[in-house]
């Protein structure tokens, strides 16, 4: 009766769970569904023995402890990530009523509570004193030995998912200006990215890379040029999993960062992105990769390429030089910590060769650090963009409770001594990267104003699921591994498909833009937004901003087709001479009726097209 007890709050405890992790479930339930059924699925076919289910007398204090703490924090990361989100409020408001509020706080509470056992489990599953042997376990061993190459299939699909999609002419306000920014020379490029607030790299890189494709294939698109080499920094990670990842940790570690290196939360969105996210990745990874090896031998050649990684991280992205720092940070305190004297040396020399290298650029950073100081169009700091944080970086509370289990359980390996620690130590410092840079961004935000958004966790990315794979592979408990890949993999799977979707839907909406610009080449385009005209207006259109002046780096980034400030007046003198003059109405900005208001003008409706943002489109009588 016990036993069946235990069971039965088992199961209701690792529910309890799923369904408060996987906040993903405000934009759809598929992926809190897929993690449903793979709990149940695994219930039944008996991975976790009746000794494993919830028995409090077998749980020592520190799991106790970290259960607890652990339920807090997924308590609060969906309980104010739902409290400030527009559409979770208005979801709630339906489902709940007019006292929404206080009935969510309740049922998130409870829901804390109740996943509290399972934590507790699965806490316990992770401790290095809990390892399972026996017959009844050898398919348990014999599907982890084959695990990897799932994982490696599932990998490819998803580089066959970002090839595809590059042939795609979808693009949004950030890549329009990457790809009007190519179209100066390398003298003017540098001038307006000083004038921005990112470093000039990435744009280097990009225009080299179009220019030097365009030169044996003149005729070939910008656009998917730019997603192409976007996406190289994917293929040469994946090469170097293979490789020295594959030769270093194995084929269970390679496997399993290969799919995370594609498929996890916002990687696979990233690889084909025409911005400088995967380039900051690359750079960092690289860099962290290069700590490994720095801290079991002393290499002069891996000192150079360590500091060269640093160096181009810090001209590609100003967080992804954060994310440098974070890694020097720890590699020097490791070496203090060891009182390794000559390695800190070599620490700070290799560190003071990065400051110098970044000399020619700092003068510029401290000048664009005064308009961001000034006025910049990131919002306000709250608890739910904290908790946003974390939704970006993992998708679910399931995968960041499992991040905190990890840390814990690597935290007390240290402590207890129980290896020589390098391993460990690899994997805190990989975890470390995001969460140091998210901090320094956090607290810049809160001191001077907000400068931090979600996408600048991307650099530290490939550290971190790869500290969390060494963590992992560390784990005695076969059961726990062979879970935790499984549970990898639905995420993964479930990232891949929602990707094939959005960009499938993506593709015939940028298609059916294309295909109306090209019929209306000389048509006048009239929007309320600065980011559709952008996009407007690198793809070849003549766009005004209605109401307001076009800023200065603007107008010189994308030329004479970005206009703003004109009249009513004006635009009805264009339709008197026989331009075709179109409006577009976005959700939640001016409409076209209030547009014409207190004019002779009618219009009438020319279809729905995607820009930056879906618009109706009318065309001026």
């Amino acid at each position: 009766m016990k036993i069946s007890l235990r069971k039965i709050l088992f199961i209701v405890s690792g529910t309890a769970f799923i369904l408060l992790g996987t906040y993903v479930s405000i934009t759809g339930i598929g992926l809190q569904l897929l993690l449903l059924l793979l709990f149940y699925a695994m219930l039944s076919a008996n991975l976790w023995p009746d000794k494993d289910c919830f028995d409090w007398k077998n749980y020592q204090n520190r799991q106790i402890v970290s259960g607890i703490v652990v339920s807090i924090v997924l308590w609060a990361s969906f309980y104010f990530l739902w409290r400030d989100s527009e559409k979770g409020q208005q979801i709630l408001q339906k489902l709940l009523g007019a006292q929404h509020d206080r009935a969510f706080l309740c049922l998130t509470i409870i829901g804390a509570v109740l996943s509290l056992p399972f934590l507790m489990s699965a806490g316990r599953w992770m401790s290095d004193r809990m390892e399972i042997t026996g017959e009844k376990n050898r398919w348990m061993q014999t599907f982890s030995e084959r695990l990897w190459l799932l994982c490696l299939l599932t990998a490819a699909v998803g580089v066959l998912l970002q090839i595809v999609s590059i042939f795609s002419k979808e693009t949004w306000v950030d890549e329009a200006f990457s790809l009007a920014m190519i179209r100066h020379d390398y003298a003017e490029m540098i001038e307006l990215t000083a004038r921005d607030v990112h470093p000039p790299l990435y744009y280097i890189i990009l225009k080299s890379g179009v220019e030097a494709v365009q030169l044996i294939w003149p005729a070939a698109p910008a656009v998917y040029l730019a997603k192409m080499i976007s996406f190289l920094p994917y293929g040469l990670l994946l090469i170097f999993c293979v490789t020295k990842v594959r030769r270093r940790w194995g084929l269970e570690v390679m496997g399993l960062w290969a799919v995370c290196i594609v498929a996890m939360p916002r990687m696979i969105v990233y690889g084909v992105e025409i911005r400088m996210y995967s380039y900051a990745l690359l750079f960092v990874t690289i860099a962290y990769f290069c700590t490994d090896e720095l801290m079991r031998a002393d290499n002069i050649r891996t000192w150079i390429l360590f500091t060269a990684m640093a160096l181009a991280a810090a001209y590609t992205h100003y967080f992804a030089l954060v994310a440098a720092g974070a890694l020097y940070f720890m590699l020097l305190l490791h070496f203090l910590t060891g009182r390794q004297t000559k390695q800190v040396v070599w620490t700070v020399l290799s560190g003071l060769t990065v400051a110098a290298g970044y000399l020619p650029w700092l003068l510029i950073f401290i000048r664009q650090l005064r308009t961001v100081g000034g006025d910049y169009w990131i919002p306000q700091i709250t608890s739910g963009t904290v908790a946003g944080y974390v939704y970006f970086a993992f998708g679910n509370g399931v995968l960041f409770v499992l991040c905190i289990l990890v840390v814990s359980r690597l935290l007390s390996a240290l402590r207890f001594r129980s290896t020589d620690g390098t391993g460990e130590m690899l994997a805190l410092m990989g975890i470390g990267v995001p969460i140091i840079t998210a901090l320094i961004g956090l607290g810049a935000s809160l001191l001077v104003r907000p400068i931090f958004i979600p996408r600048y966790l991307v650099p530290g990315f490939g550290s971190l699921w790869f500290g969390m794979i060494i963590g992992l592979a560390l784990l005695k408990n076969k059961r726990a591994k062979v879970m935790v890949t499984v549970l990898f993999l639905v995420v993964c799977l479930a990232n891949m498909g929602e990707f094939a979707r959005n960009e499938w839907i993506g593709k015939v909406q940028a298609d059916r833009l294309e295909e109306m610009l090209a019929e209306n080449g000389e048509t006048i385009f009239i929007t309320s937004t600065a980011f559709t005209q952008a996009v407007l207006v690198e793809k070849g259109a003549e766009a005004y901003l209605w109401g307001k002046e076009v800023d200065a780096l603007s107008a010189s980034v994308y030329g004479d087709n970005l206009k703003g400030g004109s009249s009513l007046h004006e635009v009805e003198q264009w339709v008197r001479a026989g331009r075709t003059v179109c409006f577009l109405e976005e959700n939640g900005y001016l409409s076209v009726e209030e547009f014409v208001q207190g004019s002779e003008m009618d219009y009438e409706e020319i279809g729905a097209y995607k820009a930056e943002k879906m618009a109706v489109f009318y065309e001026l009588k």
